[in-house]
């Protein structure tokens, strides 16, 4: 169990909300950094700019998303591990800015997984144990990529780079590919080129098995408190399936307290 608890550290908490088939025909684009893509000019930055502004918009502006101080989505789980395939229910919550708990119950029982700002950590059989401090930015990416509400503010705000990265197809429907990237963390974001919805993230993630490229395809987008919330996910890791999620729930602004998120 503890070999499938590591295994799914980045995975569970990335998407509570989002996730992609194993046969999804986009092909995220490669980081700057490597040959084939174009370096950023200002014309790719101002279209970048450009399409997280249609997508916040697509979202439902700018100020609803602002005023989400947290979320809470509770959802049916199949997972794909070392132990094959496990379906079960989740839980998840997400403070913002920067705070994440997930509770995952399987038939050999719950697993769940933290992170308070400082300190990632997992829990399972009644025991708890911090996780490498190495483990602190893939978090801090789950709490940006959940429903893609901080990804989009902190593009707003500046805080990323944001440039236009040509066009690909997720499940035969035109996208629009954004990179964005924020000091060491990169990522491509794919948005339907129709709704302006988010429609797949692909990024390299660290996991304890080593690097490994993710990709996540989103679907049934759902209006919640007048922000369009994605409701279906399906994940590959490393090119193979990890994860399908559906979601029963979804509430923002309940009012978590910040000691939810303590390690136990």
């Amino acid at each position: 169990m503890r070999q499938l608890i590591s295994s799914l550290v980045v995975p569970c908490l990335v998407f509570v909300l989002f996730a992609g088939p194993a046969g999804a025909s986009a092909q995220a684009p490669a980081p700057a950094s490597q040959a084939g893509l174009t370096a950023p000019t200002a014309d790719t930055r101002a279209r970048g700019q450009a399409l997280i502004k249609d997508a916040v918009a697509a979202m439902g502006g700018a100020d609803r998303l602002a005023a989400i101080k947290d979320v809470t989505v509770k959802g049916k789980v199949v997972l794909n591990g070392p132990m094959g395939e496990v379906s079960g229910e989740s839980v998840a919550y997400v403070l913002y800015p920067d705070k994440i708990k997930s509770t995952i119950t399987l038939p050999m029982g719950p697993m769940v997984q933290g992170y308070d700002g400082k300190v990632a950590w997992v829990q399972m059989g009644g025991q708890s144990q911090e996780l490498p401090a190495s483990m602190n930015e893939e978090m801090e990416r789950n709490i940006l990529t959940s429903g893609a509400i901080g990804i989009m503010r902190v593009a707003l705000s500046g805080e990323a780079e944001v440039d236009a990265a040509g066009e690909a197809s997720v499940n035969g429907r035109r996208a629009d590919v954004v990179q964005w990237r924020r000091g060491t963390q990169e990522m491509q974001i794919f948005l339907d080129a129709r709704t302006h919805l988010v429609s797949k993230l692909a990024f390299r993630a660290t996991t304890p098995q080593g690097d490994l490229d993710f990709e996540v395809i989103v679907s049934d987008h759902r209006d919640v408190n007048g922000v369009r919330i994605p409701w279906k996910a399906v994940g590959t890791q490393g090119g193979q399936p990890y994860l399908q999620l559906t979601v029963t729930s979804i509430q923002v602004n309940a009012g978590l307290d910040p000691a939810l998120f303590a390690k136990p």
